[in-house]
């Protein structure tokens, strides 16, 4: 338009120069805000989008993580269970066997074994043993065998410090185990630092943080120090609402009130939600420096565009040429602006290839640590910062890229002013070609330092899952559907004698003893694809030909392919020792058979667990022993109770013995058929807690019958069968004490001799003297009462011991004895001969006497006699 055109236009407009310039700038202002304004709001969705993507990928990361742990810690108790369960129960677990498992899970703390009631039994962590653990914080379904149930956080670094304090704490979960009477519970106790750790490594504090929710909204986990876990609040509460679907996000308020970008995923198999939250202010921090960035170009470009209108007004001459200007100059700031909206958080570079000169933006020396400009740029110089082993790959992909018309894509490694080296994203397209040769070159370049770190992190954490599963005790296989071996974990070749590449793409009929056995295998199969898991033992064959036992669980994968994963497990030692137990069976069994007694073992519930034919035919019982084992102690013993004399001594016993930890020998009963037994109690004891009771019985009659027999013969004369001198002499104690105690001169003692019985052994021979005495102590005994004592105390000398009858009442019985040997001759085998005797008789009971003294004392009434004539009784009484 010519100047005088213009100059019409505005006074049809009514507008003056200085009217129309400045609405000329006012609307150009408007129109300058309206863009920055747009910008500024897509650059924030931006960050919000990359950031939620952001969340989404950590989420997905920590997931995996949370998902692949959890599923060996199954993996392991599953393995210990049925391990425990092989042997019959989980008492046969041992701490050893518990902290061997723990060997290669650094993120446990303990492994622990329940039994029904939820007391710890086992445990690798000798502290935990005899804790009593609440069963009902684990919220146990009637049907979970396979499942892990996951207890209540608790503070603390185990059982044994639950109130241990808010610095430390630990998350428990079961997995059950056992059949009605013999259940018991795994526990295992995860370190939260392990998974805290990894998360603080991919998602710093101070950037965001990440949270592990139960099914109820409880905090499983969380990488807040100020949030305890087993804690509720009602920001998790919503997100376990959406959990339901498995994944999202939103923008929202957490815990402390901040808005946050969170992403939320269920862990796979487990009732669990990891939710990752990052600080919305933290982000938008970047988004302000953007913003201000692109305030200062806008500002920029509206002086550029402002400067040439203004000079529309210092002359109608250079009119045109100001006009071609301020166009050529916008169409230039228009161009940079849009590559600046289109690049705003990457470094823009532009490479004149003929002259091998880059312009970078400032955010380009930025990335790396520069301050704008900080030196002059070349594709030479560019190279030189790239990380040596980054080096000859950059140039390659650089040559390919620059015939590529689509452009190229090149990440490597840059030197920064740190010192350190930055992952970096070079993108970049020619834009100007001469002779099919580009001259000239543009594109971004993008920090992917966080992509890089996240992709190693996985690739870490898969280099994990692989050594854990080449370093724990059973080998793994993935079989197709048609038996080949598709991978194999190196535990698994090692076992069998391969490395891993020489079995995969195999048949498992490599590894069968015999082609029999690999087809007997294939019904396993079918079962798997009806019931998903299956469990069998089976004699395999490794590479040097050597037969071994394992145990072996497959799992069908639901993958949509035919796959099947088989664990083996080694059992070759356990049938070692099973088959040698069943020989050392054997044998006790011969021994226990052979033994001389009756035997009898019961267990801790007093089941009968073995008896011997002895205690079978001792007690008269019609069953074999085997017909007898399994029968309750209490029922065998109520049968064979009226074989003893006392029936109720015989329970009294077994009363006082039934819970004794300590061993009886010795104790002696009688039978009705006069036999005499002697039992031992022996308690089985294991680590001091009673488990068992071993009771052993023995005909002992002959023995006894023996001793009574020695007894008698130690007491009594072997010639007239009366007690001897030394049983007379403790008699003639009891009754001086009892004499002197209660009855002062009421029992009599007489000491009697057989007058000139040397005379009889001269002319008749000792053996007629023999009959003499066998004779007289016939006649003797004949005349005292049952509460009198006669003994033999010398070779012709007898004392008799007679209580309450006084010394009249002694000298009377001397007196009719003397006269009934009067009346009747001793009958000898030479004929009868008439023998008179002498007697002395003396009280007992006198105040400081003993049995000695009043023997003498009634011996020298009895010499009295002798020297007075024989033939006569005499008494004494003591000097007072």
């Amino acid at each position: 338009m010519l100047p005088i055109e213009r100059s019409n236009l505005l006074r049809r407009l009514h507008l003056s120069p200085g009217r129309a310039f400045a609405l000329f700038v006012g609307l150009l202002l408007l129109l300058a805000l309206a863009v920055f304004a747009y910008t500024a709001q897509r650059v924030r969705q931006e960050i919000e989008t990359a950031h939620l993507r952001q969340a989404a990928t950590l989420a997905n990361l920590f997931e995996d993580r949370l998902s692949q742990t959890l599923g060996t810690v199954r993996l392991v108790l599953r393995s210990l269970r049925d391990d425990g369960e092989q042997r019959l129960g989980g008492d046969n677990l041992s701490a050893t066997q518990l902290s061997a498992a723990l060997r290669n899970a650094p993120f446990l703390r303990s492994i622990s074994l329940l039994n029904a009631t939820g007391r710890v039994e086992v445990s690798s962590e000798y502290r935990n043993v005899g804790v009593q653990l609440n069963l009902a914080d684990f919220d146990l379904p009637p049907s979970g065998r396979e499942l892990l149930h996951f207890g209540r956080p608790q503070q603390g670094r185990d059982f044994y410090d639950s109130e241990g304090g808010r610095n430390t704490s630990f998350l428990p979960v079961m997995l059950m185990a056992g059949q009605e009477e013999q259940a018991f519970y795994l526990v295992a106790v995860i370190n939260p630092g392990y998974f805290l750790d990894h998360i603080e490594t991919l998602l710093p504090q101070e950037e965001g943080s990440t949270d592990v929710l139960l099914a109820d909204g409880r905090l499983f986990l969380s990488s807040q120090p100020t949030l305890l876990a087993g804690s509720l609040h009602p920001q998790d509460l919503e997100l376990v609402d959406f959990g339901v679907s498995g994944f999202g996000s939103l923008v929202g308020p957490r815990h402390d009130g901040r808005q946050a970008y969170s992403a939320w995923r269920s862990v796979r198999a487990f009732p669990l939600l990891v939710s990752v939250h990052m600080d919305q202010a933290k982000a938008l921090g970047a988004w302000g420096e953007e913003v201000r960035r692109s305030g200062t170009i806008l500002l920029g470009v509206l002086l550029l565009i402002l400067g040439p209108a203004t000079l529309l007004f210092m002359g109608e001459r250079r009119a045109l040429a100001q006009r071609a200007q301020v166009a050529k100059a916008l169409a230039a700031s228009e161009e940079r602006y849009r590559l600046t909206l289109s690049a705003i958080r990457d470094g823009l570079w532009d490479w004149d290839v003929g002259t091998d000169t880059v312009q970078c933006d400032a955010h380009w020396y930025e990335l790396l640590g520069y301050g704008p400009q900080a030196f002059n740029m070349s594709m030479g110089v560019w190279q030189a910062q790239v990380h040596p082993d980054d080096q000859e790959r950059f140039q390659n992909m650089l040559r390919e890229g620059l015939l590529n018309q689509q452009g190229f894509l090149i990440p490597h490694r840059l030197a920064t002013l740190e010192g350190g080296w930055r992952w970096v994203e070079m993108r970049g397209k020619s834009v100007a070609q001469e002779g099919g040769a580009p001259q000239r070159v543009v594109g971004t370049l993008t920090d992917i330092s966080d992509r890089v770190t996240a992709e190693q992190a996985v690739a870490s954490e898969a280099r994990h899952r692989t050594a854990l599963l080449d370093h724990i005790a059973a080998g793994v296989f993935l079989a197709s559907g048609e038996r080949r071996i598709l991978e194999v974990s190196a535990r698994g070749a090692e076992m069998f004698g391969y490395r891993p590449e020489e079995l995969q793409g195999q048949s498992f009929a490599c590894l069968h003893v015999d082609l029999a056995s690999y087809e007997a295998f294939a019904p396993l199969y079918d079962r798997l694809r009806a019931q998903g898991q299956v469990h069998e033992e089976c004699l395999m064959r490794c590479r040097n030909g050597e037969l071994r036992w394992f145990s072996v669980y497959g799992t069908w994968l639901d993958s949509g392919r035919e796959q099947v994963i088989w664990t083996l497990l080694d059992v070759t030692a356990s049938h070692q020792m099973s088959a040698a137990l069943l020989a050392s069976n054997q044998r006790l069994e011969v021994l226990i058979n052979q033994f001389p007694g009756a035997l009898l073992v019961e267990d801790q519930q007093r089941r009968i667990v073995l008896i011997n034919h002895t205690f079978c035919e001792m007690f008269d019982l019609e069953e074999r022993p085997e017909g007898v084992v399994g029968e309750h102690f209490g029922s065998c013993a109520a049968r064979i109770r009226e074989r003893f004399s006392h029936p109720e001594h015989f329970e009294w016993q077994l009363r006082e013995l039934g819970d004794s930890e300590l061993p009886v020998q010795g104790r002696e009963l009688a039978l009705v058929d006069g036999r005499v037994l002697e039992h031992d109690y022996m308690p089985i004891l294991d680590h001091g807690r009673l488990t068992g009771r071993l009771w052993a019985f023995w005909d002992v009659t002959e023995r006894k019958q023996q001793e009574r027999e020695l007894k008698r013969l130690a007491s009594t004369d072997s010639l007239t069968s009366l007690p001897n001198r030394r049983i007379f002499m403790e008699r003639l104690e009891l009754e001086v004490a009892r004499a002197e105690r209660y009855a002062q001169g009421e029992t009599a003692l007489l000491m009697l001799d057989l007058d000139h019985f040397k005379l009889i052994n001269d002319r008749h021979g000792h053996g007629v003297g023999d009959q003499v005495l066998q004779g007289f102590s016939c006649l003797l005994q004949a005349q005292i009462r049952r509460t009198d004592l006669a003994g033999r105390v010398g070779g012709e000398e007898f004392a008799v011991l007679l209580p309450g009858v006084g010394i009249k009442g002694g000298v009377e019985f001397a007196e009719r004895l003397r006269s009934a040997l009067h009346a009747r001759p001793m009958e000898t085998s030479q004929g009868g001969l008439q023998v008179t005797m002498s007697a002395g008789v003396t009280l007992l009971g006198y105040v400081g006497e003993s049995g000695s003294m009043a023997m003498g004392r009634a011996d020298a009434a009895l010499y009295r006699a002798k020297e007075n004539g024989r033939d006569r009784v005499e008494v004494a009484f003591p000097d007072l």
